[in-house]
């Protein structure tokens, strides 16, 4: 082949690659730039409308709303600092209790979204693998979390259920629920940066992507199955690299 075609071929290459980085960075500027406002502009109303306040009785339920606002911008900052970390840390491995993660994960999250669903950890295999701590903790961290959070109120038993373990080579976790679901049309859709399933959807559009990239930077494979007011099983595939 001639070396000229192929440099035009690799700059061609190198100039979609950076057409599309700066595509994502101009979408997430954007989209940063709303959801942080978005949260403090609401506050500012609401605090306007507590000094205009005569009713003390009416200020519990003022208050109430500036710390769910309070609240969703905390989280949208944590998503930020995860997916930061994602894109500049090194990989690094070392020995992995997916158990006590598991346990970790439903202690922080115990009175989030419900204290109604029933938290179910299960063992798939040995326990202990060989992984980047920090990423699986965001990986498990978000899975149980969006799965809490898009429970179904109105059925009777609610539950998350959480396998892990070692199999073979492979790490597996699986997160499964039985809650709203998602609709077919949105589930290639999910992993894509700051996309939401729904109009009812609670977070910042971060969390799956985040989840995405950083099973990418693990070398591993994510697949998602649900069925609308059925539930959703998310399973997690990434090497177990112990030391040699």
């Amino acid at each position: 082949m001639d070396l000229s075609i192929r440099n035009s071929g690799t700059l061609e290459k190198q100039n979609q690659d950076l057409q599309q980085v700066n595509r994502e960075l101009d979408q997430f500027v954007y989209s940063i730039s709303h959801d942080l406002r978005a949260p403090l502009t609401s506050d500012m109303g609401l605090v306007e409308l507590v000094k205009l306040e005569d009713n003390p009785n009416k200020l519990p339920g003022l208050y109430h709303m500036m710390e769910q606002s309070l609240k969703r911008l905390d989280r949208f900052i944590h998503d930020i600092l995860d997916y930061s970390r994602n894109t500049r840390l090194k990989v690094v491995v070392g020995e992995v209790n997916l158990k006590h993660l598991v346990q970790d994960v439903f202690a922080d999250l115990e009175f989030a979204y419900g204290s109604r669903v029933e938290k179910i950890a299960l063992d798939h295999g040995n326990p202990i693998a060989h992984t980047d701590k920090r990423r699986i903790m965001v990986v498990l961290n978000n899975l149980i979390s969006n799965a809490l959070k898009y429970g179904d109120p109105k059925k009777p038993n609610p539950y998350v259920a959480v396998k892990t373990g070692v199999m073979n080579d492979r790490i597996i976790i699986e997160v499964a629920d039985n809650g709203l679901g998602i609709e077919s049309a949105h589930l290639g859709k999910v992993f894509q940066m700051f996309y939401r399933a729904s109009i009812h959807s609670k977070g910042s559009g971060l969390g799956l992507y985040i989840v995405s990239e950083s099973i990418k930077t693990l070398c591993g494979r994510i697949d998602m199955q649900s069925t609308t007011g059925m539930g959703t099983i998310v399973t997690v595939d990434i090497p177990n690299q112990p030391p040699l």
